[in-house]
């Protein structure tokens, strides 16, 4: 794995590329589609996230 850390975080992974910064990115596959990634405004978990978290770590 290769790591860029400037202007973007960017790792090169053997199976895909994946970029990111404090709002968007992108997983661009070797063998499949590009999968657009959008960062979520809110720092909390949505209700049913959390409460699977919360049933894992109990």
């Amino acid at each position: 794995m290769e790591m860029v850390t400037f202007p973007r975080q960017q790792r090169t992974f053997k199976e895909a590329l994946l970029w990111f910064d404090d709002t968007k990115g992108e997983l661009c596959w070797n063998k499949g589609p590009t999968e657009q990634l959008v960062a979520e405004p809110s720092e909390t978990l949505p209700q049913p996230l959390l409460r699977l978290v919360n049933l894992h770590l109990s």
